[in-house]
């Protein structure tokens, strides 16, 4: 597009002494507007035409080449949503152990394996409460060894287990939280990030008051800055209550349990000494809290007869670094007293015992089922019944996997043996 302005824009400038600045002649620039859009008008109509006729041009074939190929793109939408609901669901499966049911007439041996894997990352804050109170009983000490005891068995794991990463941050708290080790990895095969981290615990000064809710804010702000993919934990020890007239501070323990849930953190609160508040630990660590699907809690109150403070520990180690953890066998189709579990490790012929714990990379566990047909009123038909295996998976999504009973005329001795082998043991 070639166009020539007759009366092109002559700037006639004026330098002032007042301001040293320059006064360009208005009525020179009011003309060049004036032509130049004199000039335009009618060509912007034009662009404006052939804009027009190239759009609808254009609709046209994308028309004609939508309905020709109609069936391809139409498929292709279709494919490429069924691909992302795949994707999204298998994304948010739990992982599966392997999972394996034999049986003969009325007895079965499951079997139940983690296979070896590549670990999460885990990630702890370990909060320890240096209140006086800590000293009766020798709490602390007893804390103290707990402690000890649980560092000495992640360190074995880290030198053992495939590309296991383990990161610790030890948090003190009394009227006020603070950091004494922040973000300690774990290295293999060597101790000496160990004995300094036990060097800290040992040293530890016990004296002042208990702030329970700040001191969880703290530790969950330190987690928060460590976590990520993987497994996200904070162990907290107290024997303390609420400071007295002090009541709990709903806004913000609602804040930290949501935090908390953003990255599927489990709180692990661990009340010692009868005069722990067990009422504030139980909100502290409610074992779900509607609307937050990440975030779980345990308290485990170590006043109880079967629950030493080395019982808490151990069962926080177990629970965080196993594969699978809170396994549970059921027949959904059958009462309690007509069936029962055979496992070594959990008792044996006890009718419903079918609470089976943990289980570790590369182990499995083998379990004897017993159907009790004398307590049948009527015939029984093997052919629907199933055996249905719940649990968490690493980072704590619940899973259910069935097998079928297998209602065969063959009878299998080896299977019986195999029942037999695990009463004797």
């Amino acid at each position: 597009m070639n166009f020539s302005i007759s009366n092109s824009f002559d700037f006639n400038s004026t330098y002032t002494t007042v301001s040293d600045s320059v006064s360009i002649s208005y009525h020179n620039g009011i003309t060049w507007i004036q032509e130049t859009y004199h000039y335009l008008s009618p060509k912007l109509l034009e662009i404006g035409a052939l804009a027009g006729n190239h759009l609808n041009s254009g609709l046209k074939v994308a028309a004609t080449f939508f309905w020709d190929y109609r069936a391809i793109i139409i498929g292709g939408l279709v494919i490429g949503v069924a691909l992302l609901i795949i994707h999204y669901y298998r994304k948010n499966q739990p992982e599966r152990p392997i999972f394996t049911v034999e049986s003969t007439g009325n007895v079965a041996i499951a079997t139940i394996e983690a296979p070896e894997r590549t670990r999460m990352p885990v990630n702890i804050v370990v909060a320890m409460d240096l209140s006086k109170s800590m000293r009766r009983e020798k709490r602390n000490t007893q804390m103290q060894e707990a402690l000890y005891e649980f560092l000495d068995k992640a360190q074995g794991l880290t030198n053992t287990a495939k590309e296991a990463f383990i990161k610790i941050t030890l948090v003190t708290f009394r009227e006020k939280a603070e950091t004494l080790d922040k973000g300690i990895r774990l290295l293999p095969n060597t101790g000496k990030v160990i004995e300094e981290i036990k060097a800290k615990i040992k040293n530890l000064v016990f004296d002042g008051g208990t702030e329970l809710i700040p001191a969880l804010d703290y530790s969950t702000d330190e987690l928060k800055s460590m976590a990520g993919k993987g497994i996200n934990t904070v162990l907290f020890f107290t024997d303390g209550e609420l400071n007295q007239g002090q009541k709990i501070d709903k806004e913000l323990l609602k804040r930290i349990h949501t935090t908390l849930d953003s990255f599927a953190a489990t709180v692990y609160a661990i009340g010692i000494g009868p005069k722990h508040d067990k009422e504030t630990l139980g909100k502290i660590a409610p074992k779900s809290i509607k609307g937050l699907n990440g975030f779980q809690g345990v308290y485990i109150d170590t006043t109880k007869k079967e629950m030493t403070i080395a019982d808490a520990v151990d069962m926080v180690y177990r629970r965080t670094f196993s594969v699978f953890r809170d396994l549970m066998l059921t027949i959904p189709q059958l009462p309690p007293h007509t069936w029962s579990v055979i496992n070594p490790s959990n008792g044996s012929g006890k009718s419903g015992s079918h609470v089976l714990g943990e289980l570790e990379e590369g182990k499995k566990i083998e379990i004897g089922i017993v159907l009790h047909f004398e307590q049948f009123e009527d015939s029984l038909n093997l052919s629907p019944l199933k055996i249905e295996l719940s649990y968490q998976d690493p980072i704590g999504k619940a899973g259910k996997i069935q097998s079928s009973w297998n209602a065969d005329t063959i009878a299998k001795p080896h299977v019986a043996l195999a029942a037999n082998r695990l009463q004797r043991i």
